[in-house]
């Protein structure tokens, strides 16, 4: 999502069965940024989790021991899942 928005937001348009124009998705991609998002909460005072929005956090909170335990879970349980995901960039 970090490296491609556009084309990511129109997978997601296609997937969900919507159509949007260009200009639409460039206004969500300029509005999904945690600075954005946190001066809407700001204005809307509403209470919430936001964390960084960072690709590669989970470095920060697991710990080498945590992480393999969970790639080995992961590979277990998403072993016919056909989605890739990137952790770092």
């Amino acid at each position: 999502m970090k490296q491609h928005q556009m084309r990511e937001m129109r997978k997601i348009c296609e997937f969900v069965g919507v159509e949007k124009t260009d200009d639409f998705l460039s206004r969500v991609c300029a509005n999904k940024t945690m600075k954005a998002m946190g001066a809407m909460k700001k204005e809307t005072r509403e209470n919430g989790l936001f964390r960084k929005g960072g690709v590669g956090d989970w470095k920060n909170w697991f710990t080498v021991a945590k992480n393999e335990w969970f790639d080995q879970l992961y590979q277990e349980k998403m072993a016919d899942c056909p989605l890739q995901f990137k952790y770092t960039l």
